[in-house]
């Protein structure tokens, strides 16, 4: 007896399961190795996804200030702690007793957006309205040399993907003053 390639013999129920278990085995090899791959564009879609973040609180702290007749005095520091609430949070999302004890929270149309999240990498968003905080004076955030900082109310940034900030850590910070930053790379 020898090897015939087709006979007509009906297959069998371990034939076809065993036929069965192979294709599973090597789809679940093909599948395990796309996992492992990260996708090309993963910090790309991150850094769109702070960006856009970046540019509803913008709008939030505009429509607040157009109501408020002002911003948010001098904090600076991270914005979204729900644990212990910052005036922008405050502000922006759940006005609390001393905002309302304000003479013109009559005026107070909010909330201005639904939340604050988190940045893409887990780190809060934050804020200062103080320039030396940014320029470098302050060593908190800083620029590259030669960058220029605009001159604005207040400033919104991320630290990015290495949740480090300051002088020599913000090649990848998102910052509400450069934003397109990275495209011109």
């Amino acid at each position: 007896m020898g090897f015939r390639l087709f006979e007509n013999k009906k297959p069998s129920f371990n034939d076809i399961f065993r036929d069965v278990m192979v294709l599973f085995v090597i789809l679940m090899f093909l599948g395990f190795i796309f996992l492992l791959i990260p996708p090309h564009g993963d910090s790309r879609v991150k850094r769109i996804k702070a960006e856009a973040d970046i540019s509803a609180m913008e709008i939030a702290i505009a429509m607040y200030q157009t109501d408020m007749e002002g911003y948010f005095g001098n904090y600076s520091g991270i914005i979204g702690d729900i644990s212990s609430p910052d005036p922008l949070y405050i502000g922006l999302v759940s006005p609390n007793d001393i905002l309302k004890a304000q003479p013109n929270f009559k005026h107070w149309y909010g909330p201005y957006i639904k939340n604050i999240p988190k940045d893409p990498w887990g780190e809060y968003y934050y804020y200062t309205n103080n320039k030396a905080d940014i320029d470098g004076t302050n060593k908190q955030v800083g620029v590259p040399r030669g960058e220029q900082v605009p001159d604005s109310p207040y400033y919104l940034y991320s630290k990015g993907k290495d949740k480090l900030t300051g002088l020599g850590h913000n090649k990848d910070d998102i910052t509400s003053w450069d934003m397109d930053k990275h495209w011109r790379q």
